[in-house]
């Protein structure tokens, strides 16, 4: 017998130590978990937030759409005309200027806190899994979770000439000038080559 096959058990149990220890240190920290609750008559009837919705979908009822809100790292606020559900990242009080009356809506707003967590080994480092499982940032944005305010969960940093909260506003036609994309199409706007 080989002198390495006395010790081949004691190799296979520190590997197998190894590869336990390397998978379960990883990204241990506690996900930040959000607490509130549901409550129909808190709303503000016959206004709407108007010209912010980034999602619309069909409910059959309020806490249907509630429940969609709540489970999106995005939306701070919904609001329902009839069956129509519409997501909205910002509030009555980001965007006083476009809270308008407007008969048939009923306007949420999100109420959540952050549940605070009993792990003290991570407190500078914030995993709400908003990053990690609703991927928000578009157009090659880098997603950077934030765990101060329950409005804003995240925040993208965006790839050079986007911008929006969401990396969601296209560079200028400006910024395409040296590449001859926009150029052509502003010398020739009918497109008639």
């Amino acid at each position: 017998m080989c002198w390495w096959a006395k010790f081949a058990p004691f190799f296979l149990i520190l590997l197998l130590c190894s590869v336990f220890a390397l998978v379960f240190s990883q990204d241990t920290c506690p996900v930040v978990r959000y607490t509130g609750k549901f409550n129909e008559s808190d709303h503000v009837k016959d206004h709407a937030l108007t010209g912010r919705s980034y999602k619309n979908l069909t409910t059959n009822t309020v806490q249907e759409c509630f429940s969609v809100c709540i489970n999106d790292c995005r939306c701070v606020s919904y609001q329902l005309s009839g069956r129509r559900c519409e997501l909205i990242d910002e509030d009555r009080h980001t965007a006083p200027d476009l809270f308008k009356r407007l008969p048939g809506y009923k306007y949420y707003e999100l109420k959540q806190q952050l549940r605070k967590s009993n792990s003290v080994s991570c407190s500078s480092q914030c995993n709400n899994g908003c990053c990690r499982y609703s991927k928000p940032c578009l157009n090659g944005g880098t997603c950077i979770e934030t765990c101060q305010n329950v409005t804003h969960k995240f925040q993208c940093k965006c790839a050079q000439g986007f911008g929006g909260r969401v990396c969601q506003i296209p560079p200028s036609c400006a910024a395409y000038v040296q590449a001859h994309v926009c150029a052509k199409y502003l010398s020739n706007p009918n497109n008639q080559w």
